[in-house]
């Protein structure tokens, strides 16, 4: 499972974690203590704790009494340590490899900091309990890769060299023959680089069975090499334009050599950088793909199973629960079944399936009774029945419950609750209703008239690769491709920045310095130059619908020309705004099945879920849009107000979305105001001051603002400063009277 992409899981695994924890605490002589172990091990990295993850594969794999899991083990002590370099890398980037030229500058040698050392270690480790895995080859990588970065080139060159003598064909082979290329020509050892270029040729490094199996597949694997390496110095849309090439080339192959013996493997990773590169709906494609051309292939199952998750990650829903229907039924004895069935229950609760989700979550807890989060996830079926309304099939829910868990300690608390839910069902009462959001004035830019401009920051061109330039490296690179990738060549085309970006900034300042009759000036006429510009094109109708000129939007959005993702999500805003939330839905699908990693199609179709009831869908297509768009403010205040409207609010989780999106964007008004009710909620009326001014700042003419203001500087006993914003307030809108004269 995707447990990074979908975060609903979570809880269920720590809870499964703590629940493992205190087994192993009560009973540490158990005779199945390793097994618990290793499901304690396996909790923990599905909910993301990696680094007691790491010390549990350890212990595991360090047993002296059994070597049960211990390869497997192995392999989790690896790739738990590399999930947090990850997260250090998310702070502070890695060294970028250089690339595989003449005039390449290597590294400076400096210390190898202690997390990588440890990884190291555990490559090792894994190696030697492992040895005829057929992951050997990448971890051995991994470790070089390591020493590489960090200049240890003497120590790099064995491990390196050792991977490409002794699995020549592996994909890990091709990596680690360019890493020798660029110390040996980096050091310009001239000699020892022309006699390993023929040594490569004599091997077939890369080319698989022979040449022509491995060498048609070399233009792919250089493209993924590039967007690799972009990726680790945060390159990430340059990355992704590389990854997608690399995509397509795989597929050029299979299309024109469907027999080939490594076809279904190549459509595989094709799907698999498709959904690195943030499209996960032809990800979904070229896995179905996989699976109806190849269907003898050993990486169905994988292939089903990544099929399902991409479909869900699409938001493309019922196709997800048929997949996942389908996984579950095929392979019943698959370490990713359980999750397949949580994933397919999720979907049907957010999808207002009530009773399917019900018979879902009842189905995980009778399928996997063992597990320790068989009741809490067996218990969230009370939840959709409550709401079908149907009594009699609660309570006989609730006695199969029950009777399924109770005597059992683990799930002790799950059978209290059971058995009072029933009490007051057999009693006539209802259960109690969740506290509702009764708060000061929020805003909504909808309705608010506040929604901000979307500023574009023009992309940099991708930067073409310098060709091989030196004797040995032309022999090399023919070695490992035979020619086939420099004829066809490898290199992206390069980004072209339009007009429109320029004319779109000239028009977002108007509109912020002159206002929105000069910025709507500006729109127009950047659409009139270039009637492709989307972007102007969503804010002039944005614009146009927070000034109440909806006529205008609708004329707008007539004249555009549907051929873009962002010209269909302006037409999902305005939809919105006319209160049609299907039709915003169908304009939000339509732009992503041009753009499926368009963010602003992304937020009409979460807010088109609000509108529609189905809040979770919405708070799923705005975490993917912020994995796209980490610091994209709209996005985040688009999260908070979901936060605000789930029952209960939940309220720290808006707090942090709004203060993100004032990080961001200091220009949201909305964000501002929110944030200042929330402080001023719990109690910290000098942020809640703060917050307020900044949305005084950049709007004096709403009612609201001025309220909230006052609210906090009367909770800092600023009376009169509050007396005189809770004046303005009443000024400028006097039906809020009741409000505000109960603080003056």
């Amino acid at each position: 499972m995707s447990h990074d992409e979908y975060p609903l899981a979570l809880p269920e695994y720590e809870k499964a974690a703590t629940a493992y924890t205190e087994y192993l605490a009560r009973r540490p002589d158990d005779p199945n203590a390793l097994e618990v172990r290793w499901y304690l091990a396996d909790a923990l990295y599905c909910s993301q704790q990696f680094r007691r993850a790491a010390d549990e594969y350890a212990q595991i794999r360090d047993s002296k009494t059994t070597t049960q899991y211990r390869e497997e083990a192995a392999a989790g002590v690896f790739f738990a340590l590399s999930k947090l370099i990850e997260a250090e890398a998310q702070r502070k980037p890695p060294v970028a490899l250089p690339r595989l030229e003449a005039d390449a500058i290597l590294p400076a040698t400096v210390a190898v900091p202690p997390l990588q050392q440890e990884l190291i270690r555990a490559c090792d480790r894994f190696v030697e309990a492992a040895p005829a895995d057929e992951r050997v080859p990448a971890v051995k990588t991994a470790a070089a890769e390591v020493l590489v970065r960090h200049g240890h080139f003497n120590e790099a060159l064995p491990r390196l060299l050792n991977v490409v003598e002794n699995a020549p064909q592996s994909d890990a082979a091709v990596v680690c023959a360019h890493h020798v290329m660029l110390i040996l020509v980096g050091q310009r050892d001239c000699d020892d680089a022309a006699k390993f270029a023929r040594n490569v040729e004599v091997l077939g490094v890369g080319h698989g069975e022979n040449e022509r199996h491995g060498a048609v597949f070399q233009p792919a694997k250089w493209r993924t090499d590039k967007g690799e390496e972009l990726i680790s110095i945060g390159e990430k849309v340059e990355a992704h334009a590389w990854l997608r090439g690399a995509a397509r080339e795989y597929i050029r192959v299979v299309d024109r050599s469907p027999e080939h013996p490594f076809a279904d493997k190549a459509l595989f990773q094709a799907a698999f950088l498709y959904s690195k590169a943030g499209n996960v709906a032809l990800a979904a494609s070229v896995y179905a793909r996989m699976v109806e051309r190849y269907p003898k292939s050993e990486l169905r199952e994988p292939a089903q199973w990544r099929a399902a998750e991409s479909l869900r990650a699409a938001f493309e829903f019922e196709r997800a629960i048929d997949a996942y229907a389908a996984f579950i039924r095929q392979y019943p004895k698959s370490e990713n079944r359980a999750a397949a069935m949580i994933n397919m229950a999720e979907i049907l609760e957010a999808t207002l399936q009530h009773l399917p989700a019900a018979q879902a979550y009842e189905r995980y807890s009778t399928s996997y009774p063992e597990r320790p989060d068989a009741a809490s996830v067996g218990f969230r079926a009370v939840a959709p029945l409550e709401k079908l309304g149907e009594k009699r099939r609660l309570a006989d829910t609730l006695k199969r419950f029950i009777a399924r868990f109770r005597g059992d300690p683990v799930h002790a608390e799950y059978v209290r609750l059971a058995v009072e839910r029933l009490s007051a069902l057999k009693s006539g009462q209802r259960a109690p209703a969740p506290a509702r959001n009764n708060r000061s004035p929020f805003l909504d830019d909808m309705h608010a008239g506040l929604a901000a401009p979307h500023v574009v920051t023009p992309e940099k061109p991708v930067q073409p690769s310098a060709p091989p330039c030196d004797g040995a490296l032309r022999k090399f690179n023919e070695a490992m491709a035979g020619g086939l990738a420099r004829r066809q060549g490898i290199l992206e085309p390069e980004v072209q920045v339009t007009s429109c970006l320029a004319n779109l900034a000239v028009a977002v300042k108007a509109e912020h310095a002159d206002g929105p009759a000069k910025g709507r000036r500006e729109y127009r006429r950047a659409l009139a130059e270039d009637p492709g510009c989307g972007r102007a094109l969503v804010n002039l109708v944005l614009l146009d619908v927070r000034t109440h000129a909806l006529a205008d939007a609708v004329e707008a959005v007539e004249q555009a020309g549907m051929t873009d993702a962002y010209a269909h999500a302006a037409a999902g805003h305005l939809a919105l705004a006319l209160r049609d939330g299907a039709t915003a839905e169908k304009r939000a699908r339509a732009g992503l099945s041009l753009d499926e990693t368009n963010v602003e199609a992304m937020r009409v179709l979460a807010r088109a879920y609000v509108a529609g009831g189905k809040v979770r869908l919405a708070a799923w297509v705005l975490r993917r849009a912020t994995d796209l768009e980490p610091d994209d403010g709209l996005v985040q205040q688009d999260l908070a107000d979901i936060f605000l409207q789930s029952v209960p609010p939940r309220v720290e989780e808006a707090r942090a979305a709004l203060r993100r999106a004032v990080t961001s964007r200091p220009d949201l008004v909305q964000s501002w105001n929110n944030l200042c009710v929330l402080e001023h909620e719990r109690g910290d009326d000098e942020a809640a001051t703060n917050a307020c001014s900044a949305a005084v700042l950049l709007r004096s003419d709403l009612a609201v603002v001025w309220l909230n203001h006052g609210r906090a500087l009367r909770g800092r006993k600023e009376d009169a400063a509050a007396r005189e914003a809770l004046d303005r307030a009443l000024s400028l809108d006097p039906t809020i009277g009741d409000d505000a004269s109960g603080l003056r």
